[in-house]
C-alpha cells in the first residue's frame, strides 16, 4: 500500500501564485514506512529553457516507481495527482513522453486516457512518443 505525500511537494509550488513557478514534484511513500519512497514524478508548466526539442507544457516527467511496488497503482496515482494539479493551474491538457520500447509504461498511460500525439528519434537513436490527454 502507498500514499501520496503531498507534504513532499517541491517548496515553490506552495508559492506558485506569487513566484510564477508552476512546477511540482510528487512523492509516493509506503503506508507501512512513510520514510520509504516508492514513487516519484514531476509536473511542470515552466517555459522551456533553451532545450532542444522541448516537450509541450504542462507535462509529466521523471515518473519512476520502485520495482517492488509496481503494478499496484502507484504510477496511476501519481499521474492522477499530476492531472489535478494541472487542472488547478487552469490548464486543459497534459503531456508526457515515453520511450516507444517501454510497453508497460505505454499501457499504463493509455489506461489513464493518454493518446498518441507524435514521436521523434532522440540523440541515442531511441524512438520517443509524445502522449497527451485533454483534462
Amino acid at each position: 500500500n502507498t500514499y501520496l505525500s503531498l507534504k513532499s511537494r517541491f517548496e515553490t509550488f506552495r508559492y506558485a501564485e506569487r513566484s510564477g513557478s508552476l512546477q511540482c514534484m510528487l512523492v509516493a511513500c509506503s503506508v507501512l514506512n512513510e520514510n520509504e519512497v516508492v514513487g516519484f514524478c514531476e509536473v511542470d508548466n515552466r517555459p522551456p529553457g533553451g532545450e532542444i526539442n522541448p516537450a509541450p507544457r504542462p507535462y509529466i516527467s521523471n515518473l519512476a516507481v520502485d520495482e517492488k511496488f509496481r503494478r499496484r497503482g502507484t504510477a496511476s496515482m501519481l499521474v492522477s495527482a499530476s492531472e489535478e494539479i494541472v487542472r488547478g493551474w487552469g490548464k486543459l491538457k497534459l503531456y508526457l513522453r515515453v520511450n516507444d520500447e517501454n510497453d508497460g509504461a505505454k499501457a499504463m498511460y493509455c489506461g489513464c486516457g493518454y493518446e498518441f500525439e507524435s514521436n521523434f528519434v532522440n540523440a541515442e537513436g531511441e524512438t520517443v512518443m509524445l502522449l497527451g490527454k485533454t483534462l
